[in-house]
């Protein structure tokens, strides 16, 4: 065809396109150029990306036949792609705006799901095919709740539309970027086997999950910069799965699935970060299924029950405490099992209902699930007085949870900090927190590094003017310990 003498080419009753993996015109003929104007000239970027196979377009001239193409990929190792169009009388004519609808989204002008599918087929069909491995990313911005609630609806919008062109500048023109719905996207690496732009000094060409992780990491980077919207700035970084296929997948539907899972591991990690998908996540993905059930068979046969403990202290409080009797389940701890099977979100959601039915005069202490701390996650249930959240340290070990206690703090949040038995291990966070106790469990037989480490945080505690809840266990009291201590509240628990 390239070869092809140029009277030939253009006699052709077809309108046929030649054109490079960027989509710039390397030739057109005359009937192509008739049908498209001065998107088919020798150079020009063609508008139109489609993956191969046979699609209906409109007709440029309302009212005319409409188009069918037929586009093939050329073969290995050329990078070309050849179009053929043809006008049908039987094809309706379809306005360009609706056409735009059914393939495009109307905020972002990316690609819809509609045609993402298409390419997602092709690629993996074509990976397969030539051990050519293509990569999907699944992108979700973190805080865009977050930023509809402060900045309104369009605020959101505004991001949305600039968090497109963000990804589109930082993959290759070659790559597919589109938007499923709300704050996902969807990236499509293709030819990763082929991709020469990322070497390492001792292997020579990254291999092929290393190359898309390459990619995730710049996402990331760019990611943590701020948008500018009016005269904000907005923090929005982003989560990401990666699943590659052949390697992890060979169906279409089965590749989209690994870079979901690969997404949500992400996220329960507390976002602002990539995860590559590995067979690991599959077997955990079917364990939280397995634990969810069976937390929720526990939930509704009474195997796992919620009550009140009495907290002996100058006020009225009542610290809120689950049961899970030995012989419902067996296996770890609940604490254990919401931790090993990411099961923080449904574990949230169950407390919620449990405490948005409690009732009464005292103040109650309740664990803060740490999900509930997430960026976007609606916390106006947290600011109801009557309710003083218990969180753990290690919870504030993670950026943009503690940001978001911050928030909270300063909107009236009442809440204590619960350390380990040796007490509290980052001092430094009292300098910008103001929680309204600590509470330190004690061992039964507490060392003297034990001893020292909680005297320590107790002098640091009333030094910020913090109130101190020791909590014992029901057979055990460290007489001397709790002398030194003189804590203002004490809890024993079952």
């Amino acid at each position: 065809m390239v070869n092809a003498p140029e009277w030939v080419f253009d006699s052709l009753p077809y309108g046929v396109l030649l054109l490079d993996a960027q989509n710039y015109v390397k030739r057109a003929n005359k009937e192509a150029q008739r049908f498209f104007g001065r998107q088919a000239e020798v150079g020009g970027h063609f508008s139109q990306r489609l993956p191969a196979g046979q699609h209906r377009l409109p007709s440029p001239e309302a009212g005319s036949a409409g188009l069918v193409a037929e586009v093939l990929e050329g073969p290995p190792g050329s990078e070309l792609w050849l179009y053929v169009f043809r006008e049908d009388s039987q094809v309706a004519w379809v306005s360009e705006d609706t056409e735009r609808m059914a393939f495009e989204d109307p905020l972002t002008g990316l690609p819809n799901w509609n045609i993402l599918s298409q390419f997602v087929d092709h690629s993996c069909s074509q990976s397969q095919r030539y051990q050519r491995s293509s990569a999907l990313l699944r992108v979700d911005l973190d805080h865009l709740r977050q930023v509809n609630n402060d900045l309104g609806r369009t605020g959101g919008d505004e991001v949305l539309v600039q968090a497109a062109q963000r990804l589109q500048n930082l993959v290759r023109s070659s790559d597919i970027v589109g938007r499923l719905e709300g704050d996902k996207f969807l990236i499509l690496l293709t030819e990763l086997t082929a991709d020469r732009g990322v070497r390492s000094s001792e292997t020579g060409h990254l291999p092929v999950r290393a190359r898309a992780a390459v990619v995730a990491m710049r996402l990331n980077a760019a990611f943590r910069q701020p948008f500018i919207v009016g005269e904000a700035q907005v923090a929005c970084p982003v989560s990401i799965g990666v699943a590659v296929c052949p390697e992890d997948a060979i169906l279409p539907g089965e590749w989209v699935e690994a870079a979901e899972l690969a997404l949500q591991h992400s996220k329960e990690a507390g976002g602002d970060s990539h995860e590559l998908y590995a067979e690991a996540l599959k077997q955990q993905h079917e364990l939280k299924k397995d634990r969810h059930r069976q937390m929720e068979e526990a939930l509704r046969d009474g195997g796992l029950a919620f009550r009140w403990l009495p907290v002996m202290g100058p006020e009225p409080l009542e610290h809120y405490w689950w049961q899970w009797p030995a012989q419902s389940i067996d296996g770890p701890e609940v604490p254990d099992w919401i931790d090993s099977a990411g099961l923080h979100g449904p574990w949230g959601k169950w407390q919620k209902a449990y405490l948005e039915s409690q009732k009464g005069q005292c103040d109650r202490l309740a664990p803060l699930p740490s999900v509930w701390l997430n960026p976007g996650v609606d916390t106006g249930f947290l600011l109801q007085p009557g309710w003083i959240w218990e969180v753990d340290e290690v919870v504030l070990h993670h950026r943009y949870r503690l940001q978001s206690l911050l928030q909270l703090q300063d909107k009236g949040l009442k809440w204590i900090l619960s350390c380990s038995s040796r007490g509290l291990q980052n001092l430094s966070l009292l300098g910008k927190l103001q929680p309204k106790m600590m509470k330190f469990p004690l061992p039964p037989k507490p060392t003297f590094e034990h001893e020292r480490l909680l005297m320590a945080s107790a002098q640091v505690a009333e030094a910020f003017g913090i109130e101190l809840l020791v909590c014992l266990d029901q057979d055990s009291e460290p007489r001397q310990l709790m002398s030194k201590l003189s804590p203002r509240w004490m809890l024993r628990t079952p």
